[in-house]
């Protein structure tokens, strides 16, 4: 007996505009304008199978969103493609989503609830933004082009972290400096002060000091587009209210979410 399905016309979809208003993507994207679909079948595969979850935020883009010919997921800008996983997870399970943080003064255990994408804090630039774009560091007083990062550069970062993880003995993210690196284009001089290489960059990067550091990573925090990396909440105990902001987060709820 022929299957009878009850399921009829297309995929459910649905057009967004991207965060960084398809600036980057050589007309591609008019306007950053994009369809997005519902995950299906072979972005669950993918989800459920081995792999970090950046590997398998790649791996599901040519499934829930309309590429053009031209113009690979390795190209997107990192909150792009972010944006389009918040937008299909939505049209599949539901626009809500919630992730706890504790206050960091009183330690009260919260829920946050978010409507995605629309109800997240989201960065969107015009269609005509240029980079690289010039922060000047207090301390040193150096001028520094800085550009954001594809999908290509987080991939670099992260195959670069691992490996450095193995031989390294350094505390922290071995891939922090490596990824603030990658977002110099130039310092002082937009010709003749471009890093001859990644190596210069991290360099850099390391002899900062002062309030430089914590300057050039909010330029970039500020100034990219997408979902903002840091969201500030207000603790509901009533003795405290202490205002602290809290990282975005994606729970195994996110592609798992409890019935």
């Amino acid at each position: 007996m022929a299957i009878k399905s009850n399921r009829q016309g297309p995929r459910i979809a649905k057009d967004y505009r991207l965060p960084s208003g398809g600036y980057r993507y050589k007309g591609l994207l008019p306007g950053g304008n994009i369809k997005v679909h519902a995950f299906n079948f072979d972005a669950e595969q993918i989800l459920a199978g081995d792999g970090d979850g950046l590997t398998k935020m790649s791996a599901i883009i040519p499934i829930i969103a309309d590429l053009p010919q031209g113009l690979s997921v390795g190209d997107l800008l990192s909150g792009d493609q972010l944006f389009i996983v918040l937008a299909a997870r939505s049209m599949s399970f539901g626009t809500e989503y919630s992730f706890g943080s504790t206050c960091p003064t009183c330690g009260k255990r919260e829920n946050h609830k978010f409507t995605l994408p629309e109800g997240l804090p989201v960065n969107f630039l015009e269609e005509d933004f240029q980079e690289p774009f010039e922060v000047e560091l207090p301390t040193s007083q150096d001028k520094v082009g800085i550009r954001f990062l594809s999908v290509n550069d987080d991939l670099s970062v992260s195959n670069y972290a691992r490996q450095k993880k193995i031989n390294s003995t350094e505390p922290g993210d071995p891939g922090y400096k490596f990824r603030l690196a990658k977002h110099i284009v130039y310092v002082n001089d937009p010709e003749n002060g471009k890093p001859t290489d990644i190596q210069e960059a991290i360099d850099y990067v390391t002899s900062l000091d002062g309030e430089d550091p914590y300057e050039f990573r909010k330029a970039i925090e500020t100034n990219q587009p997408g979902v903002a990396p840091l969201i500030k909440v207000q603790c509901p105990e009533a003795s405290c209210g202490e205002i602290y902001e809290v990282s975005f987060k994606m729970t195994a709820e996110f592609f798992r979410p409890k019935r």
